[in-house]
């Protein structure tokens, strides 16, 4: 998705996918800790649910940054959904 983010007055494209249904029992803290592992994506809270997500200004935008930031978001949302629920639903 493009959106402009009118804290910069830049254009940027933004990659999000599902991990699972928000509910009392998941640590958003343990959560939270793990955003600062990874590279592209952050954990993100969001209509109540659990999204993976990764986001980057037009300007700065390549072929292999596209890439990088599509398959972490993919990956990592596939790998918590099932840390978190035993599930394969997203």
């Amino acid at each position: 998705m493009m959106r402009m983010n009118e804290k910069y007055g830049k254009t940027g494209v933004e990659f999000t996918s599902k991990v699972c249904e928000y509910t009392p029992a998941i640590d958003l803290k343990h959560l939270l800790v793990e955003n600062a592992r990874f590279c592209h994506a952050k954990f993100v809270l969001s209509e109540n649910f659990i999204k993976v997500e990764a986001a980057t200004f037009l300007d700065n935008i390549t072929d292999d940054l596209l890439k990088e930031m599509i398959i972490e978001v993919a990956e990592l949302a596939d790998e918590y959904e099932m840390k978190l629920t035993g599930l394969d639903v997203h």
